[in-house]
């Protein structure tokens, strides 16, 4: 008669080599990798809005330096400075001043007019404010025009963000 066979429990030698990683390197391997591409998700998004936010500063120093510059052609022309005693105001224009003729204050004023609708089509939470007034600090006293655009500079609800220049 033939004896049983007897299968006895093979333990692993302790110099067996190890083939591929064990469920927890595999595991911590992903959480790292995770954490590391929500980072750069992160980081691009920000970019992209801070990209956004620029490009409208950009486009707002454009039209405050637009209109500077053609205020500062029309001193030159009449050469009695800054349109002194005849400010250019906000308001509605009566001519298309690239059609007729008009004086000097209508055709600031119609500058500031375009320039306004052209920053609203373009910004439309911008709000364009002018201030012209005499600055007695100076000897002799000299007329300055201030013209300032706020608009929702962060894009949450609020106008906060203003810029301005001198002339």
């Amino acid at each position: 008669m033939k004896e049983p066979m007897v299968m006895a429990a093979s333990r692993p030698s302790k110099n067996r080599r190890q083939n591929g990683f064990t469920l927890i390197e595999v595991l911590v391997t992903v959480l790292i990798l995770a954490t590391g591409i929500l980072g750069v998700a992160a980081l691009q998004s920000a970019s992209l809005r801070q990209g956004g936010t620029l490009r409208e500063d950009s486009k707002v120093q454009g039209y405050a330096q637009e209109f500077m510059e053609q205020t500062l052609a029309l001193e030159s022309m009449e050469g009695t400075g800054v349109l002194a005693g005849d400010p250019p105001v906000l308001a509605a224009v009566t001519k298309d001043c690239f059609t007729v003729e008009c004086s000097r204050a209508e055709m600031a004023t119609f500058t500031l007019y375009n320039l306004n609708k052209a920053l609203v089509a373009d910004i439309p939470s911008a709000d364009l404010n002018s201030v012209y007034e005499e600055n007695t600090s100076t000897t002799p006293s000299t007329w300055e025009y201030r013209l300032q655009i706020t608009w929702d500079h962060d894009a949450d609800g609020v106008v906060t963000a203003a810029n301005g220049a001198d002339c």
